[in-house]
């Protein structure tokens, strides 16, 4: 029920969320569907969320003004430790890593783990992911801008 929460209130907060771009036009995003949705490789890889016997995560879909979707994904893992893990994953699985930063409190210890990468060769969409704790958020976009104005929100 928080997700749902969340999801609602990031939803409320982008409907009268814009942009601009380079011409000045406001870029305005639109909720167009939120679910859930199994990731049938990550389990395959031996990953399963907290509360379920596979890989499964929370997601919302936006729709920009300039015809460009993008998708919110986040869940829980049992331990920290599997949160990384899956981070590491996707990441190693990557065409490209165009940045990798960890957060780390006053002690030294890690806080928040966070990648940008290409998926695909092509270079079609970017991801942008990040752990904080046993929470794994990415975001999957068409532009770098908008993966960060979503994880901005998130």
């Amino acid at each position: 029920m928080p997700r749902a929460m969340a999801a609602i209130a990031v939803a409320l907060v982008l409907s009268s969320r814009w942009v601009m771009c380079a011409d000045k036009k406001p870029i305005t995003y639109q909720c167009v569907a939120a679910g859930e949705i199994g990731d049938k490789a990550a389990t395959n890889a031996g990953f399963h969320t907290t509360h379920w016997s596979e890989a499964h995560f929370g997601f919302t879909t936006y729709k920009a003004s300039t015809g460009d979707a993008s998708m919110v994904f986040c869940d829980d893992f049992d331990k920290p430790e599997d949160a990384k893990r899956f981070l590491d994953w996707k990441t190693g699985k990557a065409f490209k890593v165009l940045s990798q930063l960890t957060k780390k409190a006053a002690d030294g210890k890690p806080v928040q783990y966070r990648v940008e990468l290409f998926p695909e060769s092509d270079r079609s969409e970017v991801e942008v992911m990040w752990v904080v704790g046993v929470t794994v958020h990415w975001v999957e976009a068409r532009t770098l801008d908008d993966a960060l104005t979503f994880e901005k929100l998130y």
